[in-house]
């Protein structure tokens, strides 16, 4: 999530990852989804994608159930083009993680009753996450062979 702040140090924008893109995080009524002063997200189970309110996720919730259960890690490794050159995506790694995901398969309540609150030590700043997510996504696929 990506909250730009005014010279105030209050939210004026919010957007999400979505499905390996990004998402306005606006409401209907064309607010932002705060709660006391911070952004409030809902994550759409089993995935990178994030909505403001839970109505975006339940749209789509027959797509939600087979992705996480049905058909959970049939994509194998999942890489952006902006990280194809660093992670390693072969037949074998799409194979495992494929295994792997699936062993994890699950069907969600679709309840968004759980808060999950960010804190200032778990945010970083977007070049240093850049770096950290193909070194993660390369790591990973090492603990699965």
């Amino acid at each position: 999530m990506w909250v730009y702040l005014d010279e105030a140090q209050q939210p004026v924008w919010v957007e999400a990852s979505s499905h390996g893109s990004y998402a306005s995080m606006l409401l209907e009524d064309g607010t932002l989804p705060l709660e006391g002063g911070h952004p409030m997200v809902y994550s759409q189970p089993g995935k990178h994608a994030f909505s403001p309110t839970p109505h975006w996720v339940r749209i789509y919730r027959d797509i939600v159930f087979a992705e996480t259960s049905a058909h959970a890690g049939e994509g194998g490794v999942l890489v952006k083009q902006m990280y194809a050159q660093q992670i390693t995506k072969t037949p074998a790694a799409d194979a495992q993680v494929a295994a792997w995901l699936g062993e994890k398969a699950f069907l969600p309540t679709m309840k968004f009753n759980r808060l999950f609150r960010v804190a200032p030590e778990m945010l970083v700043p977007w070049p240093v996450l850049d770096v950290w997510i193909p070194s993660r996504v390369n790591w990973w696929i090492d603990q699965l062979r």
